[in-house]
């Protein structure tokens, strides 16, 4: 049995690593992280792993091997979150660990709401979706879906116990700092590179 990879920072030093993770994950896997045909990841990943006010961790095995990676992108008020993990370390709870970190960074960024995009029918979000203990709000359109949760609702969910965070490979913020122990969160898969769209929440116009 494998062991659990650890939760690290990224940065724009781990981008040789981030693009072997783009590499090694089918067209499907892509598919259902940018909703569209990507062109090679040199050409977007230097600008998403620089992007200012941007949290990105990683899930790294023991070799040293990034296996999947989690980003939290601000959007005015909101911030938006992201996942990728490769085919072969899908459905082993990576993505519900990254985003728990990601959540605990929500809740000291000063964000009202936390958000992200996936397509009608991805049962890998809807799996996700299942295990979250926040009320998780939802709008279609087009076959897009938009989930939202508001942090306020994050702070008050149940706190799961402290995760300890090893240090990345690369440069960049620190996975820990402002953060530390996660939550239990939602958030599903970006639509894609550019600057996302505020998701209209209940009560907005």
């Amino acid at each position: 049995m494998r062991r659990e990879p650890r939760i690290i920072s990224l940065g724009p030093g781990d981008l040789a690593r981030t693009v072997a993770l783009h590499d090694r994950c089918s067209p499907q896997t892509l598919w259902s992280r940018y909703h569209r045909a990507m062109a090679d990841p040199r050409t977007y990943l230097p600008d998403l792993l620089s992007r200012a006010g941007s949290v990105h961790l990683a899930a790294q095995d023991t070799t040293g091997r990034i296996v999947a990676v989690g980003h939290l992108m601000p959007d005015n008020a909101a911030a938006e979150a992201a996942l990728l993990a490769e085919d072969s370390w899908q459905g082993r709870g990576l993505g519900t660990r990254l985003l728990r970190h990601l959540g605990r960074h929500a809740l000291t960024g000063g964000w009202a709401t936390l958000y992200g995009l996936f397509q009608s029918g991805d049962e890998r979000i809807e799996a996700i979706l299942h295990h979250v203990d926040v009320p998780v709000h939802r709008r279609q359109e087009d076959g897009a879906v938009t989930a939202w949760a508001h942090v306020d609702d994050l702070a008050a969910g149940t706190a799961s116990a402290p995760v300890p965070v090893g240090s990345g490979g690369g440069s960049g913020r620190a996975a820990g700092a402002g953060g530390g122990p996660h939550r239990r969160l939602l958030m599903p898969w970006r639509r894609g590179t550019g600057r996302p769209r505020t998701p209209r929440t209940p009560g907005s116009p």
